[in-house]
């Protein structure tokens, strides 16, 4: 069977639309550690709070808030549990404890997460170094992306390069998806970071710690309150995917329950996620500020700068609720998180006078239906349908705006995508599909 789709793929590779590498949902490792590690914690009434504090874990792990606010979600959790997916709040908050212990209590992360933070302490030197000759950071984000998800779906238990002697690194960077560690389950259904879901998370992993820093001073625990940090700065990761445009208004969680199969339905929230990142969006928050904001990528660009010092008020705001927590024994009345953070009722705005490109996608609550926009080349068309498919709206998409990095490997990843995607010549790399076999032919022995 593989064989006869090779020479498919061959036959179809004439035809396919030459590619962009459009990168895939992430955001930036070094822009959330930036962003966390801006962050004072206070530890007593009569002293200020501190930046860049180290916080004890129960495994042994000694972190930053802001190296815990990287690691969360997007490395550690449970892939198969999204946080938000809770029925209850209950459910909700075993869910971030459990993804919260993948980092805090497991043992395996306390040789596992350092080697991580090494890489993204590269992405710190690459950016800077970059940004210093005069490259804008989402170029260097480009530059550099594939090596860094290499690397850290090898860390997280996928495909290593050691594994293969004499591999090259071209032909790497196109097979490690076939191969998946944790680092790439968790991006595959993380509805956590988008949205409202992304706010749910954070919401229930903030009242954890809240909880956890009211129990600490009753006892005048210090020990336990930096616990009750570090468990906010897990849930900070999802807070401040908030503040990311490609994050704010993508239906990542519509598109993956409506559209068959459900990997395409993810597939087509990245290239919203891509496009809102890129074009930014005007957005405001209860308090009546008004701003551009752009995406992933772009947190160190000179355009995003009230969107980063927004985010920097409302992590340093759910900061200083654990420490009021702590010290007054009571949980916040007031929150004034939820008043900072962008509306995302007004993001959704379809009103083209909000001057924000129309989104690619969007679920209309009145209609219960996902709407697709007509024109997907034009991003200021504000005219929507119903009647568009999955399969044909990624062909489009790659052909209007190129292949999103590492697609390929993705569709041939995924049971539900591997036979439809090479019928439909999405596939054309033939050595990618030998590895593919490959691996087949060894997984089923």
């Amino acid at each position: 069977m593989i064989k006869h789709l090779l020479f498919i793929a061959a036959m179809m590779a004439a035809s396919f639309a030459t590619a962009r590498n459009l990168p895939l949902p992430q955001f930036g490792s070094a822009e959330h550690k930036s962003a966390g590690d801006d962050i004072k914690l206070q530890f007593a009434s009569d002293i200020s709070g501190t930046e860049k504090i180290k916080l004890a874990l129960p495994n042994g792990l000694i972190l930053t808030y802001g190296e815990i606010v990287t690691l969360a979600g997007d490395f550690y959790g449970d892939p198969e549990k999204p946080i938000s997916l809770g029925k209850t709040e209950q459910d909700r908050r075993q869910r971030f404890w459990r993804a919260y212990s993948t980092l805090a209590i497991d043992p395996g992360a306390v040789t596992e997460a350092p080697k991580i933070l090494a890489v993204v302490q590269d992405e710190e030197l690459q950016l800077q170094d970059g940004m210093k000759k005069g490259e804008s950071p989402d170029a260097v984000y480009d530059r550099i992306a594939t090596e860094n998800d290499v690397a850290w779906n090898c860390i997280t238990g996928g495909l290593c390069a050691e594994d293969y002697p004499g591999i090259s690194k071209e032909l790497l960077h196109k097979i490690y998806y076939l191969k998946q560690g944790r680092y790439l389950k968790l991006e595959d259904k993380n509805f956590d970071h988008f949205g409202q879901e992304a706010w749910l998370a954070y919401s229930v992993g903030h009242k954890i710690a809240v909880d956890m820093a009211i129990s600490a001073g009753r006892t005048l625990d210090k020990k336990k309150l930096a616990e009750s940090y570090a468990v906010n700065a897990f849930a900070n990761h999802y807070l401040s995917d908030g503040f990311s445009t490609g994050h704010l208004r993508t239906p990542h969680l519509s598109l993956y329950n409506h559209v068959s199969p459900a990997t395409v339905g993810s597939l087509l929230a990245s290239y919203m996620h891509y496009e809102d990142n890129e074009y930014g969006l005007t957005i405001s928050n209860r308090y009546g500020e008004t701003w551009k904001a752009y995406g992933d990528a772009y947190y160190f660009d000179p355009r995003n700068k009230k969107n980063r010092d927004i985010l920097l008020k409302v992590m340093q705001a759910s900061a200083d609720e654990i420490f009021a927590a702590y010290n007054y024994g009571l949980a916040p009345t007031d929150d004034k998180v939820a008043a900072l953070v962008p509306d995302l009722k007004k993001a959704n705005t379809l009103d083209p006078s909000h001057n924000n490109i129309a989104p690619l996608f969007y679920w209309d609550e009145k209609k219960q239906a996902l709407l697709r926009r007509v024109d997907i080349s034009n991003p200021y068309d504000y005219e929507w349908t119903e009647n568009w498919t999955g399969w044909g709206t990624l062909t489009e998409l790659m052909n209007a705006k190129g292949s999103l990095r590492s697609l390929q490997g993705e569709l041939l990843s995924h049971p539900d995508t591997q036979i439809p995607a090479i019928l439909a010549g999405l596939i054309n790399d033939s050595e990618l599909l030998r590895w593919f076999q490959s691996f087949q032919t060894t997984d089923h022995a």
